[in-house]
């Protein structure tokens, strides 16, 4: 009797500690997704600066596509023609504009972005100087974005919202 309670025990306990440890890695990763967002935030507050190829820098956004997916790019939206951030697409466009790629932990993925409602199946999030100003896809951002992050062995979700002003809230 008393090595069937101890069993018992065991397997809830072995149960619940992998149900914590799932959980604290998905909080572990929507904390890493909401630091680059505030890094490209934090980089478009900094004084202006040139692209090493001279070029002059609008602005700075993580760019995600082909969800779910573990990956990001930290990008550079570089100027348009004339000289003028009016006219540039404030998205990643090539790949002299990338910064860093990133991940996610393994047995976490980005399961869908969703803007105004609708799912995407890219999204560029540029913060623009000096507010900074947020654009979602190139446009003023007038809607909240919404990330779900999953993990992968319990299936648990969790979201990170960026809302139109470019505060996040998890």
């Amino acid at each position: 009797m008393t090595i069937s309670l101890v069993i018992l025990f065991a397997s809830l306990g072995i149960a619940v500690s992998q149900r914590i440890k799932s959980a604290n890695r998905l909080s572990r990763n929507i904390l890493f997704l909401a630091s680059k967002i505030n890094e490209v935030r934090s980089l478009a507050l900094a004084p202006k600066q040139l692209a090493p190829s001279g070029r002059k820098i609008c602005g700075f956004g993580i760019m995600i596509e082909n969800f779910p997916t573990q990956k990001g790019k930290v990008f550079m939206d570089l100027v348009g023609s004339g000289n003028d951030c009016a006219n540039s697409d404030h998205i990643l466009t090539n790949n002299n504009e990338i910064l860093e790629e990133f991940s996610l932990e393994p047995q976490i993925r980005i399961k869908s972005v969703n803007l105004g409602g609708g799912a995407l199946t890219r999204i560029d999030v540029l913060y623009l100087p000096p507010e900074p100003k947020v654009y979602f896809n190139g446009s003023l951002a007038n809607s909240d974005l919404n990330f779900v992050l999953e993990e992968l062995s319990t299936n648990e979700t969790k979201n990170l919202t960026i809302t139109s002003l470019g505060q996040f809230n998890f």
